[in-house]
């Protein structure tokens, strides 16, 4: 493995509903057993979810495990006026760590100007001050035609002088398509960490939103392991899980910066993920 000490982050989504979200709050003892570097807490629902489920589980994951949460906020859901008093919350919660990203267009409130790229957001909130900035990148584009190319490098570079200090990508399936894509990156001067994002398939269900975050395919290799146990959930599971496993170790071997777990809150297939990798971080915590 590579000699240098690459992170392990997790990701979860806080829940609308108060069973479910309390539910999750009260499993959190078991995903800081995971001894992630950072738990990144999805932006999914809006304002009201943000202000509510959102930042009662950040606040959780960092004062009650000890562990920083990486609190995302989506452009298309705030406006400068709507996103100030929120900055100042966070800050005030000692919540200083957030990821930008443009949003979907779903959550765009036609009232409001909302930010419409994830640079002038992070532009924003560097001038308000105080937070350490992240974002997002997308490695399959590197494959699409320029004129469908809507995160190119003009635009990264864009977003990295806007005041991101670190890049968390896209989930992949395919790490050949990261690293040409990462060279790419590294070719014209940036430099910062590049954090690769891995989604274990759990079920057939999720296949064709898959394809779509992850560039219009799933690799023949995944796609064929898949179709022969299609008539069991069990084994469908097992076989994204050990896809998912031998992306990480291929990757950790190569030098990557880090490791983000796309969890969908599910913790039996992360624990699961964690034991059989846990070893090749290099870490003494």
């Amino acid at each position: 493995m590579a000699e240098h000490q690459p992170s392990f982050s997790l990701e979860l989504t806080p829940l609308g509903g108060n069973s479910e979200q309390q539910a999750l709050l009260q499993s959190l003892p078991s995903w800081g057993a995971l001894q992630p570097d950072f738990i990144s807490i999805t932006a999914h629902g809006g304002v009201e979810r943000a202000y509510g489920a959102g930042f009662e589980l950040a606040t959780a994951v960092q004062q009650d495990l000890q562990i920083p949460a990486l609190v995302h906020i989506a452009g298309q859901t705030w406006s400068p006026t709507t996103l100030k008093p929120y900055l100042e919350k966070l800050r005030a919660a000692e919540l200083r760590h957030v990821l930008t990203i443009r949003g979907d267009e779903v959550f765009k409130n036609a009232e409001q100007q909302n930010f419409t790229t994830a640079a002038n957001l992070a532009a924003f909130i560097r001038r308000v001050g105080g937070f350490d900035i992240s974002g997002a990148c997308y490695p399959h584009l590197y494959h699409m035609p320029p004129t469908e190319l809507p995160d190119d490098l003009h635009l990264l570079q864009a977003k990295l002088s806007s005041g991101m200090t670190r890049l968390i990508t896209q989930l992949f399936f395919d790490n050949e398509v990261f690293f040409a894509w990462q060279r790419r990156v590294r070719s014209i001067g940036i430099g910062v960490p590049i954090l690769a994002g891995i989604f274990p398939v759990t079920s057939l269900q999720q296949k064709s939103r898959l394809k779509q975050l992850a560039g219009g395919s799933l690799p023949d290799q995944l796609n064929d392991q898949l179709a022969d146990v299609a008539n069991d959930p069990a084994a469908v599971q097992a076989v994204g899980i050990d896809y998912a496993v031998n992306q990480i170790k291929d990757l950790l071997a190569r030098g990557v910066d880090g490791i983000h777990l796309y969890t969908m809150n599910n913790l039996e297939v992360t624990q699961k993920i964690y034991q059989k990798t846990q070893a090749w971080f290099n870490k003494s915590k």
